[in-house]
């Protein structure tokens, strides 16, 4: 993962992220079962470019928002691995 500059549309509007590695980590870090939308809402406003962040302020309003933004940057940034956990098997001598 290095810097990733994305585009997300929300209806008519385009806003643009920049994330970084320390972005990322602090979301993941900051977000818990108890705790969603603030992180949500600090990573979106923390990583949208400066000309963009009063339209994003003013969407952001609505508390459904920041998570369904973070969430659809977090699928393009993050990637994908095709991870497969299996069981170890007892030897015989155990």
């Amino acid at each position: 993962m290095s810097n990733n500059t994305f585009t997300v549309e929300v209806g008519d509007q385009a806003f643009t992220f920049t994330i970084t590695v320390d972005d990322y980590s602090s979301f993941i870090n900051k977000f818990s079962e108890k705790n969603k939308i603030a992180p949500a809402y600090n990573f979106c406003m923390q990583t949208v470019s400066k000309d963009d962040k009063p339209a994003l302020k003013e969407l952001l309003a609505h508390p459904s928002v920041a998570p369904q933004i973070a969430s659809a940057l977090m699928e393009q940034y993050v990637p994908q691995l095709n991870i497969v956990v299996k069981p170890v098997r007892p030897s015989a001598s155990n």
